[in-house]
């Protein structure tokens, strides 16, 4: 005979995996449009205010590893300095909305790696 609080167990198990799925693809979609927020306003003007500047060293580069770059650089003085970017460039020319964008890159992406490492062992069985 099931009891009833074995009933109550995995409905609440099903409802908090339903709603992992849900923060997951949320989140996903977050980070798509802040990295694309990002790219619009905070990445071409750090390339053009960089170039202007004369530290114009992301030209060989490709726009996707700059997102994490220039966000790292105006957000976190250590981390920066291992990807070629200095904290000093990054918080001189970051504006309110660049740091707020940086923050909602970095957010976004943070959620959505709890999520799949929290829903990993579910959805590999």
């Amino acid at each position: 005979m099931i009891s009833f609080g074995l009933i109550v167990n995995q409905i609440n198990i099903a409802l908090i995996y339903d709603a992992l799925v849900i923060i997951a693809m949320v989140s996903v979609i977050s980070t798509l449009i802040s990295m694309w927020c990002f790219i619009r306003v905070t990445v071409k003007y750090f390339d053009k205010e960089l170039a202007r500047m004369g530290r114009d060293w992301a030209t060989s580069d490709w726009r996707g590893s700059r997102i994490s770059t220039y966000a790292l650089a105006i957000i976190w003085q250590r981390a920066s300095i291992s990807y070629g970017m200095r904290h000093e460039d990054g918080s001189a020319l970051a504006r309110r909305r660049d740091y707020i964008l940086a923050v909602w890159v970095h957010l976004s992406f943070l959620v959505f790696m709890i999520a799949g490492i929290i829903l990993y062992p579910e959805m590999s069985e």
